[in-house]
This record gives structure tokens, sequence and C-alpha cells, in this order.
């Protein structure tokens, strides 16, 4: 948190935290909220939080969210909401929500076995723009969501964005070369809308990124080894978007389709002769 008070800081500036950046139930705990409020200031922080909300039987209800805080916004909590739709199978999604016919098989076990294949994070409402009517609108993009790039697509078409915010949480990696790959994927997500990108990664790679795919900012260079990361910053302001493209806007996903099946009648007109 102390952090926060970095020396170059101004008000106005935003300031993107990872996924899994706090422990616990940020959103829940009152007194985590003023402490981070107090270094905040007139700056606006977006961070990773897991909450959860209770249902009428008394039944948690998981998330993992992006939050906005404003503490010039004289309120408790975050200004804006988003809960991750696209959650990983196994890893946070719930068994019996994926696998045909879960819950009838989940039925049938011990109630304990029960538990655990009903236990996860239950997905949001869907793809969107986030809109705090203080910052841009952006599209907002947890961890795994950021591999597919439909979901981008979609938020930019339907709500105008004009940049991504993705947060991760990148540890399980490792030391390996899986850290370095998410955040190779993820900037595809920026040449594919025209959006710039600011991402930040627990034990990962954090920057931004143009809409052209060019990295405008790293908080650690390239050679830094993965068991030599540690907690740090980087500030730089936020690219234009790029024009938008024909393929942006009007193909999307269609040219995909649309080769795969040209594709596949070339390869049967071939094996027909």
């Amino acid at each position: 948190v102390s952090m926060l008070s970095y020396p170059d800081s101004k008000p106005g500036d935003v300031v993107v935290w990872p996924e899994g950046a706090v422990p616990g139930f940020l959103l829940q705990e009152s007194a985590s909220l003023d402490a981070i409020s107090a270094y905040i200031g007139e700056r606006t922080l977006i961070v990773g939080a897991t909450r959860y909300e209770w249902f009428t039987d008394d039944t948690p209800v998981y998330y993992n969210s992006l939050a906005v805080l404003d503490a010039t916004a004289n309120q408790t909590g975050p200004i804006s909401l988003y809960d991750k739709h696209r959650l990983v199978p196994f890893g946070e999604l719930a068994a019996v929500d994926f696998i045909p016919f879960g819950r009838e098989f989940a039925a049938l076990l011990p109630p304990t076995t029960q538990r655990l294949a009903a236990s996860g994070f239950r997905p949001g409402a869907g793809a969107t723009a986030v809109d705090t009517g203080k910052l841009p609108p952006f599209v907002a993009l947890i961890c795994y969501e950021g591999l597919f790039p439909e979901i981008t697509r979609k938020a930019n078409l339907v709500d105008r964005a004009q940049w991504i915010v993705l947060v991760s949480n990148d540890a399980w990696f490792g030391a390996g070369m899986g850290p370095a790959q998410h955040y190779a994927q993820n900037r595809y997500r920026a040449i594919e809308t025209g959006l710039p990108l600011v991402r930040a990664a627990n034990r990962g790679m954090s920057g931004i990124v143009d809409g052209y795919g060019r990295e405008t900012m790293r908080t650690l260079p390239a050679e830094t080894a993965p068991e030599g990361w540690s907690t740090t910053y980087g500030r730089d302001r936020i690219p234009e978007p790029a024009p938008p493209t024909v393929f942006q806007t009007r193909l999307g996903a269609g040219l995909y389709w649309f080769s795969l099946c040209l594709f596949a009648l070339l390869a049967f007109l071939s094996w027909r002769r």
C-alpha cells in the first residue's frame, strides 16, 4: 500500500493493481478500504479483488472481480465493479456448471463431495465497457479472459471503449515461460481492437501496449528472470486508440471462419480428385 505514495504521483493518475494484489475480501473489509483510500488521495485505483454476496438462504456466492476505487467519490466501496464471466474450468468454475448433467451427477455423490463439486466462483453478467463517469470507458479483463479475442471485440464494438485494463495473477505459472507467453497473448487483444492495453500482473509482466501492439512501458526488463521478480511499479501515459480497421469493425471473427471454411472446401475438393 505504501507504494501508492511514490514521489512522482499526481492528482488524476490511474493506479492499476493486479489480480490477487490484496488477500482476503478487500471490498468487504472497511479497515482495508479506509487504509487504501488514505493513500489514493485524488487518484483512482483499479484493482482485482475477490468478493462475495449473500443469497436469501444464507449461502455465499463468490465473484472474481475488478473494482474501481475513488476516495474523492464520498462513498464506501467501489464506484464501478466488473465480475469475471469467463472462468477457468476446475480452477474457478465449479465442475457442476460445465460438465453435462453435472448437478444431476453431483446429487448422487456424498454430501462432502457434492459441496466440492459445486464450489467455485459465480460467472459475471458478460463483457462490457466499464464507465465510471470519471475515466474513459475501458474493457475490463481478468487473467484467463485475455486469451479470448471475442470478449474485447464485443465490448469494444458495443460500448465503444477507449482502452483495455487487464489484471492477472501469473504466480501459478512459476518460473517458466508461462508469464511471458501470457503477456504476449494479451498484446494481441490490443492489436485486434486498436485499443491501448494496460496490464498489471502479480508475479508476471506488467506494462502498457499501444493499439499497434507496441510496448510503451514495462515494469521489468525482458531479461529479468522470474525468480528475481519483486514488487515494483511503472508510470507512463496511456496511448490514444489506433484508428479502427475494417477487420475490427466489419469482419471480426467472420474472416477466420471464412478462411477455415475455404480451407476445408479446398481440402475436400483435393481429396475428391
